[in-house]
Order: C-alpha cells, then structure tokens, then sequence
C-alpha cells in the first residue's frame, strides 16, 4: 500500500472514531422498552372518619388516583361488586349496626389495591319513658320524677321546666317537682351521635297549698242555742278528707256542706275542724 492509500485509510478511520464519539451526544439512542409501572392505584378515604356513626344514605368520599387507572369496585358486608366511577362517592347502606366496605381498584399495568372501611348506620332515635309518677298527676314541689332514656349510641339529653332555660341531664335522668301551685310542664330532648332526636313532654301539677277552713257562722266565741247550725266552708283543689269532733270527743267524718250542730250542755264547746288533701297537706 503506498503512502496516499494509507493516509486514505487513516482518515476514514478518524472519521468512523468520531462519529461514534459525536453522534450519541447529538442523537441519543432511545430505549425501545417503557419504564416498568409497579405502583398500584392508591385508595384514601377523605370523609367521614372509618369506624364512625351515620345515619342511613351519609355519603363517603373517596380520593383514588393511578396515572393508569383501569376499574374501581365496591361492594358493602361481602355482596356483589358494583363499578365505582368518579367522583368516587357510596352512600351508608339502611340496616341498624356495623357495615363494612371494600374498594378494589386496578391499573393498565395490572397493579391492584385493595381497602376495607367500617362504618355504623343507626336510624333509630332515642326513647325517652316516664317511670314515675305517672304523668298529669298530683305532688309536692321537690317530688322525684323518674325518667328512662335509651339509645345505643346516645349523646346528649336535656331538659327544662316551663319556659326555663335549658340544662343537661346526667344519668339516671331524675329531675325534681318546681314550686309554685300549679301546672309545670317537662320537657325532655335528647340526641345521638349520628344526629337521631326525640322530644317528649310531660305534664305534673304541684300542689303545697294546705286545705283552707272558714267559719261561716255564728261568729267565734259566740253564744248560741244547742242544734245552732255551724256552717263552714272547706276549701282545696285535691281536698281528700275532713273531719271533725266536738270537745275530747272521737273524730267524724263531716261532707258537704260542711255543717254541724251545737252539742247541748250549758258552757263553753271546742270544735276542731281537720282538712286533709291527697298529697298529705293537712289543716
């Protein structure tokens, strides 16, 4: 080979060398399979709390995202899987108790995620009973009233007399019989925690007026004819019994019209006149 052949040759080999220097740094050589996609959709509950307590139909939100995400399924305690769309909401199934849902969402790529929430529904409110007394009955101011309140989730009871402010009421729910003679009005109201309420009211009269004795006629101290008449009047809303005696005699019943009769024997006549009414209240 002479020397104009060689110098050819070299050349052409310089300029392979290069080319193979520069081109990769001008086209770079792009790889023809994908990166791998190992990452499966990703599933947060956004409201309300797991584990928490909501009437029928609450809704539950959802955030699930994947940059390849395929299908999202659902179902409630086990049964068929429903598909699940955005805005990926479910609504709190009726039936009293613990509910659990499972969400199952896949990828393109074959990647799967799965989760499992509980939640509680309760439909029922509150039951408010009166134990005693009865209602609309009789009793002094200060009376025990007894009430029996019930709920498996309960949150708050209050009460209030009449037009009175509202106060809490504590287990074991007793409240008290207000002053003053007269009809009092209870009112009793209470939640749970999924938002359930009741109200009951219940009406009591107090009654700490003792019966009322008047002597109509003759006057006190008078001096009258034996068989005069003694009209009295006796006076009270829940009058029960009235008695009387004349002196240390035993004790009478005495009715409407409440008279009675100047004893005979010269000299001076007690007559002790005694009122009851059904609370006890005497005069």
């Amino acid at each position: 080979m002479d020397n104009e052949s060689f110098a050819v040759w070299v050349g052409l080999i310089f300029s392979i060398a290069i080319m193979i220097v520069i081109c990769p740094m001008i086209f770079p050589i792009r790889d023809s399979k994908p990166n791998p996609d190992i990452t499966p959709p990703s599933i947060i509950l956004v409201s309300p709390q797991d584990n928490i307590i909501h009437k029928s139909g609450f809704p539950i939100e959802f955030n699930i995202t994947d940059y390849h995400i395929n299908t999202v399924w659902y179902n409630w305690d086990s049964t068929i899987n429903q598909t699940l769309i955005p805005p990926y909401i479910v609504y709190l199934p009726s039936g009293e108790g613990t509910h659990m849902l499972y969400i199952f969402a896949n990828d393109t790529r074959g990647n799967t995620q799965s989760k499992v929430f509980q939640f509680i529904t309760d439909d029922i409110s509150p039951t408010i009973k009166l134990i005693d007394p009865p209602n609309e009955t009789v009793h002094k101011s200060g009376y025990l009233i007894n009430l029996s309140i019930s709920d498996s989730h309960l949150h708050t009871v209050i009460y209030h007399w009449d037009s009175d402010d509202n106060s809490i009421l504590n287990y074991p729910y007793n409240v008290y019989l207000p002053v003053g003679d007269s009809s009092h009005w209870l009112f009793i109201t209470c939640n749970d925690s999924a938002g359930n309420m009741a109200l009951q009211q219940f009406l009591f009269i107090t009654d700490d007026t003792p019966p009322i004795i008047i002597l109509n006629s003759p006057s006190n101290n008078s001096i009258k004819q034996s068989n005069t008449v003694i009209d009295l009047s006796v006076f009270d809303d829940f009058l029960s019994t009235v008695y009387y005696h004349w002196d240390n005699q035993s004790n009478i019943s005495l009715l409407e019209p409440y008279d009675v009769f100047l004893p005979n024997g010269d000299g001076p006549h007690e007559l002790w006149i005694y009122a009851n009414d059904t609370l006890g209240s005497l005069s």
